[in-house]
């Protein structure tokens, strides 16, 4: 029995070698037409941060009057498998999206900042989500 390489050439040997009728190549193609748009892509890998950033805007985009700490974010707005964010590390990402425009920062005392959705770019945030869904 040979390998089917996919090609056309590798389907009339493959009806050759099983004795197909004529229109039996033709259904065979049609078939192989038909199946080469449900090929399985291999997800992107999906990069940390760049999750962590989708979860914190879909949050708010579910939840506009949400305000909190960076502490509160980490512990009331990110699910718990994404939890092991260091600190620093959810700080450039609340400063990158204050940078955007997408969220609005407002300091409650000199170690803290409170955080909340910027109301005016909530079209754009899902537009946003909705190209890297």
């Amino acid at each position: 029995m040979s390998h089917f390489d996919g090609s056309r050439r590798g389907l009339s040997r493959l009806t050759n070698e099983f004795s197909l009728p004529a229109d039996g190549i033709a259904f065979a193609q049609q078939a192989l037409e038909f199946a080469k748009g449900y090929i399985v892509k291999q997800p992107k890998p999906v990069d940390p941060q760049s999750e962590v950033i989708r979860l914190l805007l879909r949050y708010l985009i579910a939840n506009p009057d949400a305000k909190d700490t960076a502490e509160g974010i980490s512990e009331w707005w990110i699910p718990k498998q994404h939890r092991e964010l260091r600190p620093e590390a959810l700080e450039k990402i609340l400063a990158s999206l204050v940078a955007k425009g997408w969220i609005i920062e407002r300091d409650v005392s000199q170690q803290e900042k409170l955080y909340a959705l910027n109301r005016q770019v909530i079209g754009e945030i899902e537009r946003y989500l909705h190209d890297r869904d």
